[in-house]
């Protein structure tokens, strides 16, 4: 059986990609890895180093080196005893070239078929690489869902005790559509429509959820403080949090805790599209450079707070 048949002959399940190499959609999962194996053999045959034809003695030098070794034999010997070495050397010669042939041949089919499999080795760890990033990616963003809902949770306890009611309700609407934003953010970075873009946006996908992920550990540390707050009344100890926080992230980006949540909805938003399909709009690196920067800025509050404790 071929090679590219045995890697297909164990796998019966749908295709939940294309081919990574030419992008061509093939619906069953044996033909896509027989497709691939197909170009990995090609290439390997392709790519094979060059195996120099050793040169063999020609008829002359043969006859050059049996007349050295004979000619101190007689005139009447010479002719015989020169046609029968060179004819025993001659036929060596032969055979040892046939010998030398085929053991080159050999050779290269060994070095061909290894090479074969080591590229198909190669491709499917590859896969497999691209794959575990995206499965470390899809829990790191289910991870952040839970904490956008434990967030929610956390700022419907102070509605009742704020000023601005209002503004709660704002910030609890955003993370709601936040949370949506990354469950769509899942569904379609696994759809094998978009394998090849969910690889392209993998940096696009990190710096949303990273900026994301920093800013509610941010809201959720000043949170905490009800917890071991001394005030005497819980509208009082509510309200200062509540003041606490948002001077707090106005001063880190110049923007308001509103703002930057409403930033990582859009975003999601624009990145979703992208992965579905669409093309890139301008919003999208608006938005994209705009969370690059609160992330250095982040960067650097943390190097001064570990700067700080040192």
């Amino acid at each position: 059986m071929a090679l590219a048949d045995q890697i297909g002959a164990s796998v019966s399940t749908r295709a939940d990609r294309p081919c990574p190499i030419c992008l061509c959609k093939i619906e069953k999962m044996k033909e896509l890895q027989k497709h691939i194996a197909q170009h990995l053999v090609d290439f390997s045959l392709f790519s094979l180093p060059r195996i120099p034809q050793r040169d063999i003695e020609d008829e002359m030098s043969g006859k050059a080196v049996v007349h050295s070794s004979s000619s101190t034999a007689g005139d009447d010997d010479f002719g015989a005893e020169t046609f029968h070495s060179y004819g025993s050397r001659r036929s060596n010669l032969t055979s040892d070239a046939l010998d030398n042939d085929n053991k080159r041949r050999a050779s290269k089919e060994q070095r061909s078929s290894g090479s074969e499999e080591y590229s198909i080795h190669r491709s499917i760890a590859a896969i497999k690489l691209a794959d575990r990033s995206v499965q470390k990616s899809q829990l790191r963003i289910e991870d952040l869902i839970i904490r956008t809902q434990d967030m929610i949770t956390d700022l419907m306890e102070f509605q009742p005790y704020v000023p601005n009611a209002a503004s709660i309700s704002a910030l609890v609407s955003e993370l709601y559509a936040i949370g949506a934003g990354l469950q769509d953010l899942i569904t379609a970075s696994n759809d094998p429509k978009n394998f090849h873009d969910a690889r392209i946006y993998t940096d696009a996908r990190w710096v949303v959820t990273e900026g994301l992920k920093r800013t509610l550990q941010d809201l959720d540390r000043y949170i905490r403080r009800k917890d071991i707050s001394t005030s005497k009344s819980r509208r009082e100890a509510y309200s200062s949090i509540w003041a606490a926080f948002n001077d707090f992230f106005f001063e880190q980006s110049n923007n308001t805790l509103f703002d930057r949540l409403n930033c990582f909805k859009l975003f999601l938003q624009e990145l979703v599209s992208i992965l579905s399909g669409n093309s890139e709009s301008r919003d999208f690196q608006t938005l994209y450079q705009r969370i690059d920067r609160l992330i250095a800025i982040q960067d650097d509050d943390l190097r001064r707070e570990l700067e700080h404790l040192e």
